[in-house]
């Protein structure tokens, strides 16, 4: 089973600890779904900035599949093949 996440993302930062924290509902479920070891991915538009290479990094190194992520503009496509198996899902979802 393949899981993607698709939609915001946010950072929580807590100014007294000088930390900060990725997340968002669709961030954190992939993340976790990946965690228990299934498939997943993360599409959506990030800022070319610091909080953006953070959630970047973050699902990076989480393991997550960022084909189709939107960085400032550019589309992230790391590896080709994994974005037509991400495309390929896709569209055997929307076609039902």
């Amino acid at each position: 089973m393949r899981i993607v996440g698709v939609g915001d993302n946010t950072v929580d930062k807590y100014l007294h600890l000088k930390m900060m924290f990725p997340g968002g509902n669709a961030v954190n479920v992939p993340v976790l779904a990946r965690r228990y070891g299934h498939d997943a991915s993360y599409i959506g538009w990030l800022g070319d900035d610091t909080y953006g290479h953070l959630i970047l990094d973050a699902l990076v190194a989480e393991g997550l599949d960022v084909v189709g992520l939107i960085v400032g503009g550019s589309i992230v496509i790391p590896h080709l093949r994994h974005a037509f198996d991400t495309l390929d899902v896709l569209l055997a979802q929307a076609a039902g």
